[in-house]
């Protein structure tokens, strides 16, 4: 319903902060109901503060464009979190489940227990508890966002009877039955959650949409313990309570809830605190970060010294950066008025730049005595697998003597091993450096119980190569079911078939 900037929040004496603005898509601005589900969402969010919510700072409209500005929450979901766990080591240490989940409890349960300024309870209910709505920071904090469909008594917009809103694989069976729903209905929805982040596994979602409201609407659940024998039981039996089909035998609040997973920790002697769970996401996104901080940096450093108009207040103009998506930076830019004088004055700079532009390129291009007409070319390619921005004066540039060819493989497997030119190294971060070179060559990696790479590279150019291993494909035998006389009959009926890995 809304498209998410990130932006820079600037004020006097050097104050600085990165916050999230929301906007309503353009096409839904005129859409009642849309308009009132965003309204809602700004009006309960804003009256909650607590450390595992998502704060809201301001909302309203500009120019028939409705806006949240919200705490950005540099991270990942817990959905990310769940399938790149599952794809590298096939599991989450469950002690940091049950602290991600035992959090974003927390958070629920001061929505829940939400008053307005004069005292009046709310009754709110998420309705939308699901892991794509659980942010885990990479410093360790959880925060619960995204009230959108949630209901309170004070909200203006009011569900049609009959109608179901939310995920369908993370509903109660009261919300997908369209029946009545409490605070007990999130605790059903935080329950499934935390049955996944435990077994990595999905637990009503199904083939269609049918047969996961069929799952759902049963409520059958496994132990989990049979698909994750190291729980302790006390986790299997927390578990199974927060997802009883009758609500009145699941925990009657999120902070008992809470409070059970704690105690589970405690007993346990597993302590995970914030620490804990930053190394966690260190651990499986460490290189996804260190390219997002460089793009944030990046566009900050871009957009430092041009002046933004305000989104919130069109008629002031500052310093600070703007949106890193530069959509509403360029619709201010086109709508302002610009002097014709610096109109005329930019148009002569260009032209003087094409000119001279456009004589390097002729020149560069000319071949020397002796040389292939086409060795410019050849030098002019890229190799770090980005688009050079000016390659007809990059074609003229000589290429070094020396470069330095280095290669990171994620995830850092122990035994990984990287061939190159025939030798063994063993390494998840090789470094060579070599003579220049326009002969492209393979390296190869391999790691235990991850698939053979073969990287091709071309030493033109000092490059960094980040080759991501995909686990390896297990083969598995099925057998004939024709016994006679004790023995196997028609052994050729045996083949290997490969499969690929589920998707979470």
């Amino acid at each position: 319903m809304a498209t998410l900037f990130l932006a820079r929040l600037a004020g006097e004496e050097h104050f600085e902060k990165l916050v999230a603005i929301k906007k309503i898509h353009d096409h839904l601005a005129h859409d009642e109901e849309f308009v009132q589900m965003f309204q809602d969402e700004a009006r309960i969010a804003g009256l909650i503060h607590h450390p595992n919510v998502v704060t809201i700072f301001d909302h309203g409209s500009e120019q028939g464009s409705y806006y949240i500005a919200m705490e950005y929450v540099h991270g990942h979901n817990l959905a990310e979190v769940m399938r790149v766990a599952k794809r590298i080591s096939g599991l989450l240490p469950w002690p940091h489940v049950v602290k991600i989940i035992a959090d974003a409890a927390a958070g629920l349960n001061a929505a829940h227990e939400l008053t307005t300024l004069d005292g009046k309870v709310l009754n709110v209910v998420h309705r939308d508890v699901s892991p794509q709505n659980l942010l885990v920071s990479y410093e360790g904090n959880v925060k619960v966002t995204d009230f959108g469909i949630a209901y309170a008594a004070e909200k203006i917009a009011h569900t049609t009877a009959g109608t179901v809103k939310g995920k369908l694989a993370y509903m109660s069976p009261e919300q997908a039955s369209s029946g009545q729903v409490d605070r007990r209905s999130d605790i059903f929805s935080l329950g499934t959650v935390l049955f996944e982040g435990i077994c990595l596994k999905r637990l009503f979602k199904a083939e269609n949409d049918a047969a996961t409201l069929y799952n759902v609407l049963d409520a059958k659940v496994p132990k989990p313990s049979s698909l994750r024998p190291d729980i302790p039981p006390k986790l299997d039996a927390v578990i199974r309570k927060a997802l009883a089909k009758n609500p009145e035998e699941r925990f009657s609040s999120a902070g008992e809830f809470e409070g059970a997973l704690n105690e589970i920790l405690a007993a346990e002697g597993a302590y995970v605190g914030h620490q804990q769970i930053a190394e966690l996401m260190d651990t499986h996104f460490h290189e996804q970060r260190e390219i997002r901080d460089a793009e944030i940096q990046r566009a900050i450093k871009e957009d430092m010294d041009r002046p933004v108009r305000s989104y919130a207040k069109p008629n002031e103009t500052s310093k600070s950066a703007g949106p890193l998506e530069t959509d509403m930076l360029l619709q201010e830019t086109l709508k302002s008025k610009v002097p014709y004088a610096a109109v005329l004055g930019v148009g002569l700079v260009l032209f003087v730049f094409v000119v001279v532009g456009a004589f390097f390129f002729v020149r560069s291009r000319t071949p020397a005595s002796g040389q292939p007409k086409d060795a410019a070319a050849v030098d002019a390619t890229p190799v770090t697998g980005r688009r050079s921005i000016h390659p007809a004066l990059d074609a003229g540039r000589r290429r070094p003597a020396k470069v330095t060819i280095s290669v990171r493989v994620r995830p850092k497997v122990k035994g990984t091993v990287v061939i190159f030119r025939g030798k063994k190294t063993v390494t998840t971060h090789f470094v060579q450096d070599l003579p220049a070179s326009t002969e492209s060559e393979d390296v190869v990696v391999k790691a235990p119980g991850f698939q053979r790479e073969v990287v091709p590279v071309t030493p033109a150019r000092d490059m960094e190569v980040i080759v991501t291993l995909k686990p390896e494909l297990r083969r598995l035998r099925f057998r004939g079911g024709n016994r006679t006389g004790g023995s196997r009959v028609g052994p050729s009926r045996q083949r290997g078939l490969r499969l690929k890995p589920p998707r979470f």
